[in-house]
């Protein structure tokens, strides 16, 4: 990015998209939002960002920078009356590079993804299934979206035979058209190896899905480059760097290489027969868990402080199974204190429902109980003010 486009966003026409979008961000509502907002108002703020991202991408020093732009890319987008799949999956992006997987995958479940439309020209239902692949990846809605992901990948595949010849040889441009689906097919591949990987952890063996990622990419942009595609090649260099960030928060990737017993943790979670199957952990999971290592099992004391509802059980489950691990021959137990008797319940619930699969027996200690009455090899324990429980 130039110097006169970085002095560009960081003068006054930056104010003026962070003002606007500041605006909207105050309104209750969403739909207030939306009609009390000028659309030529949003392209304004919308195009600000958007080219601060572009400039951010693969600036791995500037990683603060490049969420905070990211951060007002998608807010600026979710104020607005996006109809268009393909500005759609653009502000999905941006959620995702700002950290906001949960957000995003709400905002996309507000979008109806219509059939292919069978009666268009092979171009543009091969564009249609790429777009409507990627929002799926990134919606990650259970199981179903990720099945429906390979199974439009496969689709394409076997009617490419069927379509593609003719339609190169009634293309006003066969060379851009053959350079645009060669484009398009990587990038279907790129989607469809993420999710394999996000729901089982590698693909053909591989646990580590970056360099076949990066070669679907990298040959999608050469596609663009020689049909001079600028927006599609926009897309893919946005999507590479939001693949990267998703393998980075794949509970596969958080939890790899820790012990057994963790691993299995994990193939529940992830597991069809699990209700809400957990494919990726939140940021500020990721964050403590491994980049701060604290599955290591080094640590002594750790303490923990993240906002209400941000993952902290999430957390102590696996240090509690690390814990476990570590002290196995000792026949050891952890202890879980919780302040009040409902969330004790919560807690034992939870804890139960997650470690049943395992073999962890967990099971509360009340005044009335006695610890050497324990038949159980492992426990959990909770406090109430007043009492302990052990569960």
């Amino acid at each position: 990015m130039s110097d006169l486009l970085v002095n560009f966003l960081n003068g006054s026409i930056r104010r003026q998209a962070d003002e606007l979008v500041g605006r909207t961000l105050l309104a209750d509502l969403p739909s207030t939002r939306r009609d009390n907002m000028d659309v030529e108002d949003w392209k304004f703020a919308f195009l600000t960002y958007q080219l601060d991202v572009s400039s951010l991408l693969g600036a791995r020093d500037q990683e603060p920078e490049l969420r905070k732009a990211a951060e007002m890319a998608f807010e600026a987008a979710r104020a607005a009356p996006v109809t268009d799949l393909y500005l759609a999956l653009e502000a999905a992006c941006y959620g995702v590079l700002a950290d906001r997987t949960p957000d995003v995958a709400r905002y996309l479940r507000s979008f109806d993804l219509d059939p292919i439309d069978t009666g268009a020209d092979w171009g543009t239902r091969v564009q249609q299934t790429v777009l409507r692949t990627w929002i799926l990846l990134l919606r990650k809605d259970g199981w179903k979206d990720l099945d429906e992901v390979s199974a439009r990948v496969v689709e394409l595949r076997d009617l490419q035979s069927n379509f593609e010849k003719n339609f190169l040889e009634t293309s006003q441009n066969p060379r851009r058209a053959a350079w645009e689906l060669i484009a398009s097919y990587h990038l279907s591949k790129a989607a469809e190896i993420l999710a394999v990987y996000t729901g089982q952890g590698s693909v053909e063996g591989s646990f580590d899905v970056r360099e076949q990622l990066q070669g679907q990419f990298d040959r999608s942009l050469t596609a663009c480059l020689r049909a001079e595609l600028i927006d599609m090649h926009s897309l893919v260099s946005l999507l590479s760097d939001v693949s990267e960030r998703m393998i980075r928060n794949s509970i596969w990737t958080v939890t790899r290489a820790v012990n057994s017993r963790i691993s299995r943790f994990v193939r529940n979670l992830v597991s069809r027969a699990h209700e809400k199957p957990i494919f990726e952990m939140l940021p500020p999971q990721r964050i403590t868990l491994r980049d701060n290592g604290l599955l290591g099992s080094g640590h002594r004391a750790v303490v923990v402080s993240l906002p209400t509802s941000s993952g902290k059980t999430f957390i102590a489950q696996f240090r509690m199974l690390q814990a476990l691990n570590q002290f196995d021959a000792d026949r050891g137990w952890v202890a879980y204190i919780a302040p009040t008797r409902a969330l004790v319940n919560q807690v034992c619930a939870r804890l139960r429902r997650d470690f049943a699969p395992l073999g962890i027996v967990v099971e509360r200690l009340s005044r009335h109980s006695r610890l050497t009455g324990l038949k159980p090899s492992y426990s959990r324990r909770r406090k109430t003010p007043t009492r302990s429980e052990l569960s």
